[in-house]
C-alpha cells in the first residue's frame, strides 16, 4: 500500500527532469550550465513535491536529504565556494561532496573513488570470517568456503559494478586482492601462488571478467525490454553522438558509456570466435590425415 501511494510522486516532476523512485529513495536531477538557473528550477520541482507531501501524509527526512553538483572530471569550472542554496520546508538542504543511493556512494567527478574505498572495507570485514572459518586443522572444506565467499564478499562486490565499472582502472584494480585473498583461504595456497592458478583452480574467473559478465547479461536483458527507464540512457543516439564528438576533440578524462564498453567486449568476442574457428578448421585436415 506505501508503495502504491507514494509511486505518484514522480508525476509532480516535469519531463526534463530526471526523477528516481526506488521504494522510498527518491532522488531529483537536473543539468544545466548556469547554477542560477538549477537552483531556480529544482527549487520550484522541490516546493511542488513537498506540498504533494503533504496533502498525502509524508515528509521528507532532512538528516538523509541531500545536494550534491556534479561536474565533468575535465572540467576546470568547478567553484567549491558555490554553494547550491535549495530549501525543503523553509530549511536549506546541506550540500555534501559524496551522496549515498541504492548503496552506491557518488562523488562530484563520478571517479567512485569513494564508493571503491568503503566497498573494499566492507570486504575485508566479512574476509576476517573466512579466515576463522577456514583453519588448517579444523576448518571448513574448499567447497564449504567458496560459498561463503561467494555469498559474503563477491555478492558485494557484484552489486553495482555496472555502474562503478566505469572509475580509472587504478582504482577498480584496488577490489582484485580482495578475491585473491580469500581464494588462498579456501584452497590453503600459499601467498606466493601465482593468482591464476588460483583462479584456475578455484573455477572463479578474474572480477573484470566478472564484470564483463554482468555488464553483457543486463545489457541483453535490457535490450529485450524498450519500455525500461534505463534503455534510453544506454541505447539512446544522443549519447552515441556526444560520446563520438568528445573523443574525437580528443577531450582528457571521458568517462566511456556502458554501452561503448559492451560493444567492444562483444565485438572482441566474436573475433575471437572467429579465429578459434579458423584455427580448428585448418586443424582439421591434419587430424585426419594422421588417422
Amino acid at each position: 500500500m506505501f508503495i502504491i501511494k507514494i509511486n505518484n510522486l514522480s508525476n509532480q516532476v516535469k519531463s526534463e527532469f530526471l526523477c528516481s523512485l526506488f521504494v522510498d529513495d527518491f532522488s531529483l536531477c537536473f543539468k544545466g550550465s548556469v547554477l542560477s538557473f538549477i537552483v531556480r528550477q529544482l527549487q520550484m520541482v522541490i516546493d511542488k513535491v513537498q506540498l504533494w507531501a503533504l496533502q498525502n501524509g509524508f515528509t521528507f527526512s532532512m538528516d538523509k536529504t541531500c545536494i550534491i553538483r556534479f561536474f565533468p572530471r575535465c572540467s576546470t569550472k568547478y567553484n567549491p565556494a558555490k554553494e547550491a542554496r535549495i530549501l525543503l520546508n523553509g530549511v536549506p538542504i546541506k550540500n555534501v561532496k559524496n551522496a549515498k543511493f541504492l548503496g552506491l556512494v557518488f562523488d562530484q567527478k563520478l571517479t567512485f573513488k569513494d564508493h571503491i574505498q568503503k566497498l573494499k572495507e566492507k570486504c575485508f570485514k566479512a574476509l576476517n570470517l573466512l579466515k576463522v572459518v577456514a583453519h588448517q586443522s579444523w576448518g571448513a572444506d574448499r567447497e564449504t568456503t567458496m560459498k561463503l565467499y561467494r555469498a559474503l564478499v563477491r555478492s558485494k562486490l557484484d552489486y553495482g559494478s555496472i555502474v562503478y565499472g566505469a572509475a580509472h582502472q587504478s582504482y577498480v584494480n584496488k577490489l582484485e586482492p580482495i578475491q585473491n585473498s580469500a581464494l588462498r583461504l579456501a584452497l590453503g595456497a600459499f601467498k606466493s601462488t601465482y593468482v591464476p592458478s588460483l583462479n584456475a583452480e578455484a573455477n572463479e574467473p578474474p572480477l573484470y571478467i566478472r564484470r564483463i559478465k554482468l555488464g553483457l547479461q543486463y545489457l541483453v536483458k535490457l535490450k529485450s525490454f524498450p519500455q525500461n527507464p534505463a534503455y534510453q540512457s544506454i541505447f539512446g543516439d544522443n549519447l552515441e553522438r556526444l560520446f563520438r564528438q568528445r573523443n574525437h576533440n580528443k577531450v582528457r578524462k571521458v568517462i566511456v558509456p556502458f554501452y561503448f564498453k559492451c560493444k567492444f567486449c562483444i565485438s572482441s568476442i566474436v573475433v575471437a570466435s572467429v579465429c578459434v574457428s579458423v584455427v580448428v578448421c585448418n586443424c582439421l585436415p591434419f587430424f585426419y590425415g594422421s588417422f
